[in-house]
């Protein structure tokens, strides 16, 4: 029976970035989360990786929207780096509940700052019965924002569009990384606010900020199942790469690769084109 789940996680890009990602690991970036339904925009921008688990005779098909290259990953590597599936909800009522509770989070920012606190910190005097009470909007605070995050971070529509035309996101079997939102790293709650920050969106993305580069998810040889470049001369120009002193550090390790960890490299390479041909 053909598998519809691989062994690895499979982050798509192009070429170099993927000769990056080799030297430098793998950088978080803001990505785009539409949620929107019954008319009420609600577009989220978080950083994170996206990665998928789909079988390697599917990657032509998926590989047009995000970049014929990628790095193969084993999923030991990322359960050990915290790198989740997704939750598909075709269902707009559970979107709608998801928000319900973003709201209720929002309103208990406004009790603890009448309080005169934020999500960080709240000063209590344990003799006023008042200020003791907002002991409890502020524990929920903080529990509510936490549980947010962690849906939020997670969560997608079922369907969504892509160029115009109805995308069934669920056929991607995506998994994340995401970046907590901390004093260091926000997240953009607002279409606006994404939009300001993303700029041309015939360009590039913005470089990560310092901050986002400091939360990059590193790897070793020995986790790299996959290199996958698009065709067959690429090949041999990613042996040259690895084999060249460009190749300093594999996956944002300060070792430099030994010859033995070159040819481990090496031995992952494989092209679309072979996909296409064999299997």
């Amino acid at each position: 029976m053909d598998t519809i789940r691989t062994s690895s996680l499979f982050h798509y890009t192009d070429y170099n970035t993927l000769k990056s990602i080799l030297v430098d690991g793998l950088i978080p970036n803001y990505c785009l989360e539409d949620l929107s339904v019954e008319d009420i925009d609600f577009v989220l921008g978080i950083p994170m990786i996206c990665f998928c688990d789909i079988p390697l005779t599917r990657t032509k098909d998926f590989c047009g929207q995000y970049g014929n290259f990628a790095i193969g990953l084993n999923k030991d590597w990322c359960f050990r780096n915290r790198v989740n599936p997704v939750f598909y909800a075709s269902d707009s009522n559970i979107i709608i509940s998801v928000r319900f509770y973003r709201n209720y989070e929002q309103s208990l920012r406004g009790i603890v700052k009448q309080a005169g606190g934020n999500i960080h910190s709240l000063n209590i005097n344990l003799s006023d019965s008042n200020s003791v009470q907002n002991i409890v909007p502020f524990i929920n605070l903080n529990n509510a924002y936490s549980a947010n995050r962690a849906l939020f971070g997670y969560l997608k529509r079922y369907e969504s569009e892509w160029k115009g035309k109805p995308y069934v996101n669920y056929d991607e079997n995506e998994w994340r990384y995401v970046v907590s939102e901390s004093a260091q790293v926000s997240w953009f709650w607002k279409r606006d606010d994404y939009m300001n920050w993303r700029g041309d969106t015939n360009r590039r993305k913005p470089t990560p900020t310092e901050s986002l580069q400091s939360q990059r998810l590193t790897f070793d040889v020995t986790d790299i199942s996959h290199i996958i470049v698009q065709d067959e001369e690429q090949v041999a120009r990613m042996i040259d790469f690895i084999d060249s002193n460009r190749l300093n550090q594999i996956g944002g390790n300060v070792t430099t690769p030994s010859e033995k960890d070159k040819k481990i490299l090496i031995s992952r390479i494989i092209s679309q084109e072979r996909i296409a041909t064999d299997f």
